[in-house]
């Protein structure tokens, strides 16, 4: 027994022997930071695994490769790619590894700026019990090093890191002048307006600021574009062919590009609902949206996409009154022009509250100089009678002084229109 114990008292002082002869110094720790930083801000890959516990398919992995090793990159793949889950971690990333980050999320609305923020980063990575919360983060949110807070100007998602980084949701418009960013990832880019990103979100880009940073230090702020496929017309095309051409330059811009059925042979997409998309989408958009194909023309189009997309927006839309809006004489706003020839054409149901067979109303006008035709407005109606039909179809006919009424004559008789 005295053995034993004698034993064991030896044992004890080896391993405090050892412990004492082992202990790192402050200065050995800090070697240590800097050594597994500079390692996981090289293989983000293993930081998003083995940190954070979010493990990632090898294509989500070359996603995020791309947007961490050029300082411009495209990312244009389909719906269903899981593009926004692998930029919300990669703005992640670059809070946590790199201190003092300024990165904006930018979008045509502030809806959908914060969408990626709430959906992603607040309640998925930092949420608790679902299939990609990180133990890491949830930690951090609970001990308030990671917090969420709104923007009282602008409506925009704040999410700011105990290492004074931070991730804001803005607008690209005019209340986004004066922000300061080191990264930029901008959600559906082909829908914003270039003049706007180019006058307003590029400028806020600077390098990263922080303690005793070495002169000449090479860090550069980066941008990311996301979006699925638009027409050859869109500026987001041209966009993507320079990034392609700079890329193999040898010029720090690289892209991805991903379509359907990458989703669906890693799994993040079921076949069936693959089958289900193409079944419930028209040709043209499930091209651009699930195939990732910009459309463009042949050189004998009779009619060309860039015609389509550019007669879609209306500068002096026309917009007929409430019942309220006549009752209390609100003027009509549409700005009516004596050059213009305007019609009503009317293709009438016969048959009340029939499903398939609606009454549709289309107001549209001629140029008499230039012969240009234009479609203004189109109101669809199910379960009308004869006599709301003759109502709705008169008041929009005096309210957008038209000069002729066209109606679909093989219906059942109306009563007199005017």
């Amino acid at each position: 027994m005295n053995d034993n114990k004698h034993i064991i008292e030896k044992y004890l002082e080896d391993v405090e022997l050892q412990e004492t002869e082992h202990r790192l110094t402050d200065e050995e720790i800090e070697d240590n930071y800097v050594d597994f930083i500079a390692y996981y801000r090289a293989n983000l890959n293993v930081f998003n695994e083995d940190y954070l516990g979010i493990k990632l398919a090898p294509f989500q992995e070359f996603m995020l490769d791309v947007m961490d090793d050029y300082d411009i990159s495209d990312i244009i793949a389909s719906r269903g790619l899981s593009k926004s889950f692998i930029t919300a971690l990669r703005a992640v990333d670059v809070a946590l590894l790199y201190p003092n980050s300024e990165v904006l999320v930018t979008s045509l609305t502030m809806a959908q700026s914060n969408l990626l923020i709430n959906e992603k980063i607040k309640n998925m990575f930092c949420a608790v019990g679902n299939m990609f919360s990180s133990p890491v983060l949830c930690k951090l949110r609970e001990e308030k090093w990671i917090t969420f807070t709104t923007d009282e100007h602008t409506g925009g998602v704040i999410v700011k890191f105990g290492n004074n980084s931070f991730i804001k949701a803005v607008v690209c418009g005019e209340s986004t002048r004066g922000s300061r960013a080191t990264y930029v990832i901008t959600d559906e880019f082909m829908l914003v307006k270039k003049k706007d990103y180019d006058e307003i979100i590029e400028p806020t880009l600077h390098p990263r600021g922080f303690l005793n940073r070495p002169v000449g230090y090479p860090e550069q702020p980066k941008q990311t574009f996301l979006s699925s496929a638009r027409t050859k017309q869109n500026w987001g095309w041209t966009h993507l062919k320079n990034c392609v051409k700079e890329h193999y330059k040898g010029h720090s811009q690289g892209f991805y590009v991903g379509d359907i059925f990458t989703a669906v042979a890693n799994g993040i997409l079921t076949p069936q609902q693959y089958y289900q998309r193409k079944k419930n989408t028209d040709d043209l958009s499930f091209q651009q949206e699930f195939l990732n194909i910009f459309l463009g023309n042949n050189d004998d189009s009779i009619f060309r996409y860039e015609d389509f997309e550019s007669n879609q927006r209306l500068e002096n839309a026309f917009y007929p009154r409430t019942k309220e809006d006549i009752m209390y004489k609100v003027p009509q706003k549409y700005k009516f022009k004596d050059e213009e020839i305007r019609f009503l054409v009317t293709d009438i149901a016969v048959v009340t509250g029939d499903e398939n067979d609606n009454t549709v109303i289309l107001l549209g006008k001629i140029n008499k100089r230039t012969g240009q035709l234009s479609v203004e407005y189109i109101e669809t109606q199910n379960g009308m009678n004869s006599n709301q039909q003759v109502i709705l179809m008169k008041r929009y006919f005096y309210e957008y002084k038209c000069d002729y009424f066209v109606i679909d004559s093989r219906g059942e008789h109306l009563r007199p229109l005017i």
